[in-house]
């Protein structure tokens, strides 16, 4: 079975009202994935998730937060935090160690074959 780790926009986005049509078509495509799909992956999230979104200011922080608890964590360490510099250090990622970074470092350090996360630069979502 693939693995799939999945970030904080995920969960964020499941539970995000607000009526704009680019929000209500990331609400609904990851309603969709989680209704439908998610029994395809082995599913998985970590402790950085967890940590943003209780640190979010979102109406919906707890309903998401209680989403991706549900999920067993990935771990990070010393490797993983190299593998952060390096992505940082080469340019491959925003200079921001405990954002976007983290997320490739954990699910590129735990071979997931899926890493759902949100570009800063195009808005928009990518698998990688």
């Amino acid at each position: 079975m693939k693995m799939a780790y999945l970030e904080t926009t995920f969960f964020s986005f499941y539970n995000d009202e607000r009526p704009a049509p680019a929000i209500v078509a990331m609400r609904d495509w990851t309603r969709q994935f989680w209704n439908e799909r998610r029994d395809d992956y082995a599913l998985v999230t970590s402790a950085a998730v967890l940590d943003e979104l209780r640190k979010g200011g979102a109406h919906h922080k707890k309903p998401a937060l209680d989403l991706a608890l549900t999920l067993p964590l990935i771990r990070g360490g010393n490797e993983v935090a190299e593998i952060v510099q390096a992505y940082v250090k080469h340019k491959l990622m925003p200079e921001d160690p405990a954002g976007d970074a983290l997320h490739l470092a954990l699910a590129s350090f735990h071979d997931c074959d899926y890493c759902d996360v949100e570009l800063p630069a195009s808005g928009e979502r990518q698998q990688v």
